[in-house]
């Protein structure tokens, strides 16, 4: 056991100029102005046992070949392993196009010049919060938020598509990590919950990090001090905001989604809690998962699996893994559940590799689905790439690399 150190940092990322936006496909009309502005925050740990750092970016996804040039730029300075920093997406859909590979339109492009500064941004963010680490303790909270459901509605004619699934179930847990500084100061909070953030849709041009970003900006005011609130995403594959498709940013169901949530985060963050701060492993890994593709795919030339990185992330008591991929939240709960540290936050939108990517055809990562969605359809199960058998295929890959940090 050894003394923990944190430090943490906020940039702004949000675009300058007018740029095409990410997360749904037809919208080809760039931005139109700036709602909410995005961040990268970052998130650094260290210890006798060695650094990490765990990064969040208001962005619906991030190139690999951003993170690995991040990578290059920080982690020999800070001697820290490849392995020990981990970059996830919001996967808000009203931010900038930012994945040199996600749109087959050709209509729609990254900024360029705007994706570098990405990456010099998000190293700053590192080495920023490298520089303030300080003392501090640390420890995990739970509680529960409703602004969620599952979206696998049943229509009249049978059939599942994109809607309010009410009668279904969903996770609702809120996981945080609070960390406070030696002195109780408080420092930073990780925020684990599964949702899409699309409560602004399609006809949405305007740029916002939409429900999380505007609910993390106002728990930072409301902390105070710095205070850094980083969001991470878990089973939102098929998970929806119970508002959603809203034309406008101005929207009161907004303001509704980010209030109710702050409220739910903030009753969790005020619940007794011990914090420690001497920890034990901080510990990295890498693993390439070979998951089943469906067999429209294999007929199509790809091969019969699509191989994802996976990653996974020990920071003394807690424990994080993640994939490029839309989890839905079976398969969270499933590594939830499974995990050796009952402290494990499963992450989707986590990129670190182009993985077995078919040129033109294939998406980075793709909806991870449940093997018993095929049997009814919709359209997590259209958009997959993967076969049902990939479902089994990740959560033991996710559980084999969780326990390789954990032992």
């Amino acid at each position: 056991m050894s003394q923990l150190k944190v430090g943490a940092a906020r940039v702004d990322i949000t675009p300058k100029r007018p740029c095409h936006m990410s997360g749904y496909s037809g919208r080809i009309e760039k931005s139109v102005g700036v709602s909410g502005l995005l961040h990268a925050r970052a998130i650094v740990f260290e210890s006798d046992a060695g650094t990490a750092a765990l990064a969040a970016c208001d962005l619906a996804f991030v190139a690999p070949e951003s993170i690995e040039a991040v990578r290059q730029a920080v982690c020999a300075s800070l001697a820290m392993p490849p392995e020990n920093l981990m970059v996830c997406a919001t996967h808000t859909h009203s931010g900038p196009q930012s994945s040199y590979h996600q749109s087959p339109d050709s209509r729609v492009s990254t900024d360029v010049e705007w994706a570098a500064g990405l990456e010099a941004k998000l190293a700053e963010a590192i080495l920023l919060a490298h520089a303030q680490r300080r003392p501090a303790k640390m420890g995990v909270v739970r509680g529960e938020s409703k602004i969620n459901c599952n979206r696998r509605e049943t229509f009249e004619d049978g059939g599942i598509w994109l809607g309010h699934a009410w009668e279904k179930p969903v996770d609702r847990e809120i996981a945080a990590l609070r960390i406070d500084a030696a002195d109780g100061t408080p420092l930073a909070r990780i925020v684990h919950y599964g949702c899409h953030a699309t409560a602004l849709g399609p006809k949405n041009l305007r740029i916002s990090g939409d429900w999380p970003g505007e609910a993390m900006l106002e728990l930072e005011k409301q902390a105070g001090g710095g205070v850094v609130f980083a969001f991470v995403n878990g089973g939102a594959g098929n998970v929806n905001p119970i508002h959603k498709g809203l034309t406008d940013p101005d929207a009161p169901e907004l303001r509704e989604l980010a209030e109710t949530f702050v409220r739910d985060a903030q009753s969790a963050l005020a619940k007794p809690l011990e914090l420690s701060g001497q920890i034990g492993p901080i510990r990295g890994a890498f693993a390439t998962l070979a998951l089943p593709r469906k067999q429209s795919g294999v007929e199509a030339g790809r091969g019969r699996f699509k191989r994802v990185r996976a990653q996974a992330l020990r920071v003394g008591p807690a424990a994080f893994s993640g994939l490029p991929c839309e989890i839905v939240w079976e398969i969270v709960r499933a590594v939830k559940d499974g995990a050796p540290l009952k402290d494990t936050f499963p992450c989707s939108y986590v990129y670190n590799g182009l993985g077995a990517r078919h040129p033109g055809a294939d998406e980075v990562g793709g909806y991870l689905v449940a093997k018993a969605h095929f049997e009814e359809g919709g359209y997590e199960v259209f958009q997959t790439p993967f076969a049902p058998e990939a479902e089994q295929a990740a959560v033991d890959g996710l559980l084999a690399l969780l326990r390789d940090v954990c032992k």
